[in-house]
């Protein structure tokens, strides 16, 4: 073998023992799509509250009715609702009751033998069945409730039963809807993220970028629907359709890149 052949193959195999081994290939990152949304309930109702009570006359009836407007107040006051959120709604109303006699009973009285069917007599009789002739009085009260848990409490206590024209009759609104809807933004923002940190951490990756944010309105997922349901099985029951117009909710799709970590 020749000098230069030797040569040859010490230098291929210094050659070889130089070069490096490949290189281990990276995992790639991977993008996380995720959806989320969130609500904000209506922290301001008007509740109208109706006022009512009877007396033999206006003057009687009506010291009714203030008797019970100051416990109503009183109640409102626990509530932490001060006068100045307490109006009311047009002027106080009589009306006169007519005498009702149940038709059984006033029946029976007519037709009993011992009772002589001569005028006066007759009336005395049925006068024990009959309920005497009464002045109602009535008034409304607008009362305005700020304050999500302060609403909530009102609309849970007994007070809300005294509604005007019953609990459709209540009033839903945002007392600023511009804040409410970004608080609703930033919630469901932040439930997106906490829920891509989440899926990255059960595949041992890490969230390392978001690449693209839409607020096109994605389909609800599963766990929305299923807390909207009870949501609305809730309110449904207590009858506060209102409450569901003035509740503000934002929905937001991002797409987050996440690396191993």
């Amino acid at each position: 073998m020749s000098p230069r052949f030797l040569a040859v193959l010490v230098a291929m195999g210094l050659a070889g023992l130089a070069a490096p081994a490949p290189a281990k290939q990276a995992e790639p990152n991977v993008t996380l799509h995720i959806e989320a949304s969130a609500q904000i309930a209506p922290d301001r109702v008007v509740l109208p509250l109706r006022l009512s009570t009877q007396g033999d006359s206006n003057a009687a009836a009506e010291a009714g009715l203030a008797k019970q407007e100051a416990e109503v107040r009183q109640q409102l006051a626990e509530f932490g609702i001060n006068a100045a959120r307490i109006k009311l709604d047009g002027d106080v109303s009589f009306v006169t009751m007519a005498a009702v006699c149940p038709a059984g009973e006033a029946a029976a009285a007519q037709a009993a033998p011992s009772v002589p069917r001569r005028g006066k007599v007759r009336a005395a009789a049925q006068s024990e069945y009959c309920s005497p002739e009464a002045i109602e009085a009535n008034k409304t009260l607008l009362v305005e409730v700020d304050g999500s848990e302060t609403v909530d409490r009102v609309l849970r206590s007994p007070l809300a039963e005294m509604a005007a024209g019953g609990r459709r009759s209540i009033i839903h609104s945002q007392s600023d809807p511009v804040a409410a809807r970004k608080k609703a933004r930033g919630q469901a923002i932040a439930k997106a993220r906490a829920e891509a940190e989440a899926y990255a951490d059960a595949l041992g990756y890490r969230v390392v970028r978001i690449e693209r944010v839409s607020n096109a309105r994605p389909a609800m997922n599963m766990n929305d629907l299923i807390a909207f349901i009870a949501t609305m099985e809730d309110r449904s029951s207590r009858i506060q359709p209102g409450w569901f117009g003035a509740t503000i909710t934002e929905t937001v799709a991002i797409d987050f890149v996440i690396a191993p970590k």
